[in-house]
């Protein structure tokens, strides 16, 4: 019984991992939709209500500022993988009674979400390799937290996609942020 239980955790992760590389793939081959819009900080919201069991669970307060929309040229399914997977990598990083937050604001027609953590920060020479498809700056942890060093990548593939930015300013020990800066849909 225990070794087919362990065997069913394996192939969910195997599932998950042929789903997110089928989403890298149809991020990386489909033209962008230019009809198609989305409210970021409602996919900020949207993802933040989904994730606060989480954060509740480990012990990390998760907060959203901001209140206004802003229409950004991304489809609202991209747009919530973009916050769900920058918002659980902050919490996944994010020890015990410190922060996670996730900014919607805009200026001079482009829209910046900003994801900061207070966890253990990003160490300066991982982080030219953070957005490459299976990289992990800590190899050690990728069982424990699931995941296959893909969630960055399809970030940036995103973003990419609708001719935004993405960086990472992180400082060992003190935490990283997270900037994608995304051009506003014209309505």
């Amino acid at each position: 019984e225990a070794g087919l239980e362990s065997l069913l955790i394996d192939t969910e992760r195997m599932e998950d991992l042929a789903t997110r590389m089928l989403a890298l793939a149809r991020l990386e081959e489909e033209p962008a939709e230019s009809s198609e819009s989305s409210d970021l900080q409602s996919a900020v919201r949207t993802v933040a209500d989904r994730l606060q069991p989480l954060a509740h669970l480990k012990q990390v307060l998760l907060q959203v500022d901001g209140s206004k929309p802003h229409q950004v040229a991304v489809q609202i399914e991209d747009a919530e993988t973009l916050c769900s997977n920058l918002i659980l990598n902050a919490l996944q990083h994010t020890p015990p009674g410190k922060r996670v937050s996730a900014t919607v604001g805009s200026n001079d027609g482009v829209t910046e979400l900003r994801v900061t953590d207070q966890g253990e920060g990003i160490p300066e020479a991982s982080i030219p390799h953070v957005f490459d498809r299976f990289y992990r700056a800590d190899r050690s942890r990728s069982r424990n937290s699931g995941g296959a060093g893909l969630g960055l990548s399809i970030c940036k593939a995103i973003v990419e996609r609708s001719n935004g930015s993405i960086r990472i300013q992180s400082t060992a020990g003190a935490g990283t942020e997270v900037t994608v800066t995304l051009p506003a849909a014209h309505t």
